[in-house]
């Protein structure tokens, strides 16, 4: 899993040919912005390592999109509109595909999920409809369905299981390698793990059907 303390700028591969025009410009820096966030975490990421990426002036990136804070939620908006898209595209469910996309931040899915944790580690005041997961109401609804199990401690609420799976898959997506160090697992195994997280996903989500 990506490491937050290399330099950005140093492990981005400048976009080539540079864009042109305002369009092209914001364009390429939120795509950009998006990926260094993501991997480093906004703190670790200056406006400076996002116009050398973006192969744009930094002057040029503050005239089109504003400050850090400005950027920040431009390229959560854009993560947060892929992932939806490819979301759509796995067909809806949150099991199978769909599970798997989110441990992985080279996919929208997991990239906009790290993205938005790592924003809020940092300390980020985040608005609601940037934080909340593409058809998050769908995913609700589809819970909500549920037969109502009743166990000794009380009424089971089926949404609690939706964010229990949220914070699973969040705290997957960002500290792998340590829930793998309990089990005396390391790197090598983390794609079985995932495979198993992505069944375990599945399985709670069908559930619901």
């Amino acid at each position: 899993m990506p490491s937050r303390s290399h330099s950005p700028a140093k492990t981005c591969v400048p976009v080539n040919p540079r864009p042109v025009g305002r369009d092209e410009v914001c364009e390429s820096v939120l795509e950009v912005a998006a990926k260094l966030f993501a991997q480093h975490g906004p703190n670790n990421v200056s406006v400076r390592d996002i116009a050398a990426c973006a192969s744009v002036s930094h002057a040029l990136v503050h005239r089109y999109l504003g400050s850090k804070d400005d950027i920040l939620l431009a390229a959560i908006a854009l993560s947060r509109d892929e992932a939806a898209a490819d979301l759509g595209r796995l067909g809806g469910k949150h099991g199978g595909p769909a599970a798997l996309a989110c441990f992985d931040a080279e996919q929208p899915l997991g990239r906009y999920l790290r993205l938005v944790m790592l924003a809020k580690l940092d300390g980020y005041e985040l608005p609601a409809s940037l934080i909340r997961l593409p058809h998050a109401p769908e995913m609700t609804a589809e819970i909500a369905d549920m037969s109502e199990c009743t166990a000794d401690a009380g009424p089971f609420d089926p949404r609690l299981l939706f964010a229990a799976t949220t914070a699973m898959l969040g705290g997957m997506s960002l500290a792998g390698d340590f829930f793998l160090a309990q089990s005396g697992l390391d790197a090598a195994d983390w794609d079985a793990l995932r495979g198993e997280l992505g069944r375990l996903v599945t399985r709670l989500f069908s559930l619901s059907e």
